[in-house]
């Protein structure tokens, strides 16, 4: 058999295997632990880095590498799910009341925090 021949079935064959091999069993991912203390490492884009202090962001300093930052390191105090409701089990707080007037909200923070 000559290469050429040989060409098209040995690129099939890599090919296949290639689509194959993301086609395997998926592990679960271990649960993770929650540290108190110590130093957080985040991965950022080559030539990247953020230039404001979190977590406050300056609307001069508004990038979305200072934003992906911010949005790693820092909990939302109040998370929203598909629905656009108030997500309790991943917000920081525990209830939003607010008065008849719609003037004064009270965010009561989780005790779990």
């Amino acid at each position: 058999m000559t290469i050429r021949k040989m060409a098209l079935p040995l690129t099939v064959l890599v090919s296949s295997v290639a689509i194959l091999a993301g086609c395997g069993n998926s592990t679960q991912p271990s649960a993770a632990k929650t540290t108190t203390g110590g130093t957080a490492v985040v991965a950022l884009a080559p030539q990247t880095s953020p230039n404001w202090f979190f977590p406050d962001l300056s609307a001069a300093a508004f990038s979305d590498v200072n934003t992906q930052v911010d949005s790693m390191m820092y909990r939302p105090l109040i998370m929203l799910n598909q629905e656009d409701q108030v997500d309790y089990s991943r917000s920081l707080v525990s209830s939003i009341t607010y008065n008849s007037t719609d003037m004064r909200y009270v965010l009561t923070i989780s005790p779990k925090y």
